[in-house]
């Protein structure tokens, strides 16, 4: 009776240590960001909830976006849901809008910025990073705030994305093609001057 009391002790106590450990890990540490929403000017509520999914960017803890602790860009397979979104005017003077979004099976939640959403999964193949490119700073014109695409002033955050992407790779290619031509200018001339006869 005694070993038996101790086991279902001992069972209620790993019980108790291991949900203290799944709670603990599920908060995510907290990050000051650098630019933050100075003015709210929006917030709208939509008329039905709608399913999104996060290509990159930060999630934000509050809509005042003074502090994230998620990346969209980790969870490009969750199916997050939103139901409204908040339009602000940042630190730097840019205006754009972030939507709400959550997940209840992880128990994250939080602001990001709306070109950072699809309405697909989004492939999680290898990408390059353009450094100082930051969409987050500024927002597309939009006849209507239409989460579901289907409005005709909806924003095309892809196809802007897209066009900066191949603009870089362009300039990044000719920068890559002048440096190897004057290396190799280099090489030639420093072998030449070092050659022996």
């Amino acid at each position: 009776m005694k070993k038996k009391l101790m086991l279902i002790v001992v069972a209620i106590m790993a019980f108790f240590m291991i949900a203290g450990v799944s709670d603990a890990s599920a908060k995510a540490k907290v990050y000051k960001s650098h630019v933050y929403a100075a003015k709210q000017l929006k917030h709208h509520y939509f008329k039905h909830t709608y399913t999104k999914y996060s290509k990159k960017g930060l999630i934000y803890t509050t809509r005042s976006l003074k502090h994230w602790n998620h990346k969209g860009a980790n969870y490009k397979q969750t199916a997050w849901t939103t139901n409204q979104s908040v339009t602000v005017k940042k630190s730097n003077g840019h205006k754009a809008v972030y939507y709400y979004i959550k997940n209840k099976k992880n128990g994250i939640k939080g602001w990001i910025w709306r070109g950072y959403l699809a309405s697909k999964p989004v492939k999680t193949t290898k990408t390059t990073s353009y450094e100082g490119y930051n969409p987050d700073g500024f927002d597309g014109p939009s006849a209507a705030d239409d989460p579901s695409g289907k409005s005709s002033g909806k924003w095309k955050s892809d196809a802007r994305v897209t066009a900066y992407s191949k603009k870089s790779d362009a300039a990044y290619n000719k920068a890559q093609k002048e440096f190897n031509d004057s290396y190799a200018a280099y090489l030639a001339k420093f072998n030449a001057e070092h050659s022996t006869n």
